[in-house]
């Protein structure tokens, strides 16, 4: 049986302030643009590609939502079929998180999870506000009540928490973007606001934290800012993206249906972000479209993903890697494939490809 934590207790209500930042412009107006077609062969060549051998049916995943590679396994959110498989770095199925229902240690729907340095795998339950916790055996121990609303969380080295707030939270700390907690969520800091732009009644594709060494960057749609955290809850870094005049303006973030139509002429972030000194990855929004993109920072070049390489495309960026999801849905990135693995796709496999990030700039940038 699970044990269920209340817990509400304010210990400390330290507000994280960003006005003392200037932060860091990303000119993305003013780059040279090119696309995959340019790197799409240095791409395939520095890829580590896994085969995943799924033998039935409930070891398969559709539309993976979130992918973490932690512990020496991938973690893979399937939002379709609403369960976490984890599957091994040389390909092999280890288990699957499929506790769907309203009983004890059982959920209605994964908004976000996390996975601890034990392997232990935390989940928001966005229907129940709940934070389920489980071991690497995908056994329930612990489920707390939250006392807000969140759709974002990530586990600290510390044993703290960063939790992501929705736009529509309506306890005590609504209004606030992110929370510092500890484990029984009790809260330390709050971190930023929501403007008045905020559309509560539309949400975009995001993954909210991504890991960057000790520090986690966190980004939500349609704020084309990121923002660099500590795990002590500090803010040290505003990264903010110029489209210039392609940026989505205020009056249509606020009502984004309205306005849905017009997108077409706007860019912004969605998804996994993630920058460094040498290299920024991540995806925008043109329009209905996402497109994946690689930037080298030095020489001031964006790679966009083309139509050409639509089989090539990131399921997210986790701890200093990429990782991709390879599919056969043009013939322009299989050819580039190494010949197993080609093989192995046009029987049916599904194929993953993970990425270091410090080896872009010598692999695929020179």
């Amino acid at each position: 049986m699970s044990v269920v934590f209340v817990a509400a207790v304010v210990f400390c209500r330290c507000t994280g302030s960003t006005g003392d930042i200037d932060g860091t412009v990303i000119p993305f107006r003013e780059m040279q643009e090119r696309t995959y077609s340019d790197i799409a062969g240095k791409i395939a060549g520095s890829i580590r590609y896994i085969v995943y051998n799924a033998t039935s049916e409930e070891q398969l995943f559709s539309e993976p939502d979130k992918v973490i590679f932690r512990n020496g396994m991938l973690y893979i959110h399937d939002w379709q079929n609403r369960r976490i498989i984890a599957v091994g770095e040389h390909g092999n199925f280890v288990s699957s998180l499929d506790k769907r229902g309203r009983g004890p240690g059982e959920y209605l729907q994964i908004t976000d999870f996390d996975v601890d340095g034990s392997g232990g795998i935390w989940v928001i339950d966005g229907q129940k506000d709940r934070l389920l916790h489980y071991d690497s055996g995908m056994a329930c121990i612990g489920t707390r009540e939250l006392p807000f609303e969140a759709n974002y969380i990530r586990c600290l080295g510390n044993g703290n928490f960063l939790v992501g707030l929705t736009s529509w939270d309506t306890s005590e700390y609504g209004g606030r973007k992110v929370l510092v907690t500890d484990m029984d969520l009790n809260v330390s800091a709050e971190l930023m606001e929501y403007d008045e732009f905020t559309d509560p009644n539309y949400a975009f594709p995001s993954a909210g934290f991504v890991g960057k060494g000790d520090n986690v960057l966190y980004h939500q749609p349609i704020d084309d800012s990121v923002y660099e955290i500590t795990p002590e809850g500090k803010i040290t870094e505003i990264y903010r993206y110029d489209f210039g005049a392609r940026t989505v303006p205020d009056e249509m973030r606020a009502d984004i249906e309205r306005h849905r139509d017009e997108f077409d002429r706007y860019r912004t972030l969605v998804k996994s972000q993630y920058i460094d000194d040498r290299i920024i990855a991540g995806s925008i929004l043109e329009g209905r479209k996402i497109n994946d993109f690689i930037i080298d920072r030095e020489r001031g070049t964006i790679y966009l993903q083309d139509d050409l390489f639509r089989s090539i495309s990131v399921i997210g960026i986790s701890d200093g890697h990429i990782i991709f999801r390879i599919s056969d849905n043009d013939d322009s990135f299989e050819p580039l494939l190494p010949e197993d693995i080609r093989i192995r796709l046009e029987n049916g496999n599904d194929i993953l490809g993970i990425l270091d990030v410090s080896d872009i700039p010598r692999l695929i940038f020179e």
